[in-house]
């Protein structure tokens, strides 16, 4: 075996892509974007200024986002902005439950009020993720 490669035949050219196609274990891939899968993909904010066919959509994303009126009030009871990651979402709920938990304040009633607004902000922004 040590004699043998499987290379020896091939020219610099066919030995690069040969070894291109190793990264992706010879399986055929599509570019996001234009011509590509991007529809597939999920846009919960409408952040892509793009529609699903590549071309601007009519109106900005910030415009669309706007219009959807439970998550931006979500956004609002948990003091963030767009654009929103699911790992900043759930940063952004730990702190907030450990601020306003009863426990945390003595069993303050307007602390469990606030948490209580917080779980369902919570919840609506992760039913929009599809999590």
């Amino acid at each position: 075996n040590k004699a043998w490669n499987y290379y020896a035949d091939m020219s610099d050219d066919q030995v690069e892509a040969e070894r291109r196609k190793d990264t992706f274990w010879h399986r055929p891939t599509w570019p996001l974007g234009r011509n590509g899968r991007h529809d597939a993909l999920k846009d919960p904010f409408g952040l892509f200024e793009d529609g699903p066919d590549g071309v601007a959509a009519e109106e900005p994303a910030r415009q669309r986002f706007r219009e959807n009126a439970p998550e931006l009030a979500a956004l609002a009871t948990m003091d963030l902005k767009p654009p929103v990651t699911i790992a900043t979402l759930k940063a952004r709920y730990k702190i907030l439950v450990k601020q306003h938990h009863p426990d945390a304040n003595g069993g303050d009633k307007q602390a469990e009020e606030r948490l209580k607004e917080i779980n369902q902000a919570y919840a609506t922004l992760m039913r929009s993720f599809g999590a």
